[in-house]
């Protein structure tokens, strides 16, 4: 039997909830950038979160996407862990999900994920921020 004690999610959570206030009021306020992809204008609706007093000033920027079907909410408490950990936390709705426009039918008909790299590298851009680590969140849970 492992000496590791599992400490309960209350108790790790216990001492985040002071952020809740923070979080929530950075998560409510609607942000959205126009950016070009293919000749096709599209807003998109993201939003950045971090805690002032717990940022890690030198520390990278991540991007949590949501997987298909989702928009940024689907990854928020993701997100809210993460900030709580130092770092800030860029979570885009992908065009057609969330409050992000709806691509016309050409944006879809591709082999690859290319129109959706272009989404993320501008709108970093647009929002003026680096960001080292993409994380990919799938909506249901790969099966073994």
């Amino acid at each position: 039997m492992s000496n590791f004690e599992n400490p309960s999610m209350t108790k790790i959570f216990e001492n985040r909830k002071e952020f809740i206030p923070e979080v929530g009021e950075k998560l409510e306020k609607e942000s959205k950038v126009e950016i070009e992809v293919n000749g096709e204008k599209l807003n998109i609706d993201y939003r950045i979160i971090s805690i002032e007093s717990q940022e890690n000033k030198t520390g990278d920027a991540v991007v949590l996407l949501p997987g298909f079907g989702s928009g940024w909410e689907g990854i928020s408490e993701l997100g809210f862990s993460l900030a709580c950990e130092g770092r800030k936390v860029i979570m885009p709705s992908l065009p057609g999900y969330g409050n992000s426009d709806n691509p016309s039918e050409s944006y879809y008909k591709t082999d690859d994920f290319n129109n959706e790299a272009e989404v993320i590298n501008k709108l970093l851009d647009k929002v003026k921020l680096l960001a080292l680590f993409v994380v990919i969140v799938p909506v249901y849970p790969f099966e073994s």
